[in-house]
């Protein structure tokens, strides 16, 4: 099976301002694991939050601030980020370029945890 990143939706998200395209999980036969295509725009932004599953942010273009637990640390494509399981975390893009990621999370049914409770929803007309 290919599946051509470019032909699949993104949909913008409602707490981050990221665009998410879901690219492999269950509907394409995966039993353990989901793989979205991510593109942070200048300024954008994934807002703290953790999993109960291990997560692999492979950046693919661009350069973002990835904060792990209390660390944070500048992250400039290509690399790999591996967010253990519990670990709160975010990302920022702070350049004025995009940023673009594959997000491997280690399940199929992705959840994220807000340890704050729900953040406000992302206001996508405000610049």
């Amino acid at each position: 099976m290919i599946i051509q990143h470019d032909e699949q939706p993104a949909k913008r998200g409602y707490y981050s301002k990221i665009l998410n395209r879901p690219i492999l999980g269950v509907d394409q036969g995966l039993a353990t694991c989901t793989i979205v295509d991510q593109i942070i725009p200048a300024g954008g932004y994934i807002v703290p939050h953790f999993h109960d599953y291990e997560e692999v942010l492979t950046f693919i273009a661009g350069a973002v601030s990835v904060r792990l637990n209390d660390v944070t640390f500048e992250v400039s494509a290509p690399a790999s980020v591996l967010i253990p399981a519990g670990a709160l975390h975010d990302v920022r893009n702070p350049g004025g370029q995009p940023a673009r990621l594959i997000a491997y999370h280690a399940t199929t049914a992705p959840h994220n945890h807000y340890p704050a409770g729900d953040p406000l929803p992302v206001d996508w007309d405000a610049e």
